[in-house]
């Protein structure tokens, strides 16, 4: 199979489709875990260290929560934890992980839903802020993000800085998994800093594909995101700072295309 023309693979196979639970419905949510989200017991425990540490001795939110991949084994650390996530499809998945169900989620869209609390660290982790496709959107998230928090609060996303130096002169796509099991393509728009990354699962003679919408967005952008929001600069809220890795995230793991973007309030 070549990845210049892998789409030609796909009349035997099945396209997953959006639904109500965003491009994570039941498909994605039984196997998101091991296709997207990494298991990696090391990095998780240098995440949950990380967010335990600044969140203090106040409650974490996770924008985004999905299957709790993160917020579970905080939770677990001691950490009192409360989550927004827009996929039902996600949350049960949570739900058949956790051990006693006491786990606060709000379903809804992170750039609006609101929880009860008053959180000393909202986070998002793993690209998620790219689910957004527009920049108001994002923006939004900023706010949201803001309200949620206690003055002095901090919200931290981690997100990958753009690779788009790594895409060949004249070309718009570039690979980012090839094996016998899984083949993905980015394909950007320079121009609306949007991408699509498209997936194709093998198993035997069978296909599935699947193609999510993003956006990119680059540190100084989100700086300005936050600048320029008037819930972080509410009364409540009166100091301001971000600060960005661009060689080693805040978890302690180098990755040449991530970034972490850490907001103090």
């Amino acid at each position: 199979m070549n990845i210049g023309d892998f789409t030609t693979t796909l009349p035997t196979g099945t396209a997953l489709q959006m639904n109500d639970d965003g491009y994570f419905g039941a498909k994605v949510a039984r196997t998101y875990d091991q296709d997207h989200g990494g298991n990696d017991p090391i990095v998780i425990d240098r995440v949950v260290a990380c967010l335990k540490e600044l969140a203090g001795t106040g409650e974490a939110l996770e924008f985004a929560i999905g299957t709790g991949r993160i917020a579970l084994p905080l939770s677990a650390s001691g950490c009192k934890v409360k989550g927004i996530e827009l996929s039902n499809a996600m949350v049960a998945e949570l739900r058949k992980k956790e051990t006693d169900g006491s786990l606060q989620v709000e379903i809804g869209d992170m750039v609006s839903a609101r929880i009860p609390g008053a959180f000393s660290l909202v986070y998002l982790v793993f690209n998620t802020i790219d689910n957004l496709v527009t920049q108001e959107a994002q923006t939004a998230c900023f706010e949201n993000a803001a309200r949620h928090l206690v003055p002095g609060g901090r919200f931290l996303i981690e997100t990958r800085v753009p690779p788009v130096q790594r895409i060949p002169f004249g070309q718009t796509t570039l690979a980012f998994a090839c094996d016998e099991k899984h083949i993905g393509v980015d394909e950007f728009d320079l121009v609306n800093q949007t991408y699509t990354s498209n997936h194709v699962w093998m198993t035997g003679d069978r296909h599935e594909f699947l193609s999510i919408p993003f956006r990119y967005a680059w540190p100084s952008e989100m700086d300005l995101m936050a600048w320029g929001s008037p819930c972080f600069w509410s009364g409540l809220h009166a100091t301001f700072r971000v600060s960005f890795s661009w060689a080693v995230n805040s978890f302690g793991v180098k990755f040449p295309s991530d970034e972490c973007g850490l907001v103090s309030l």
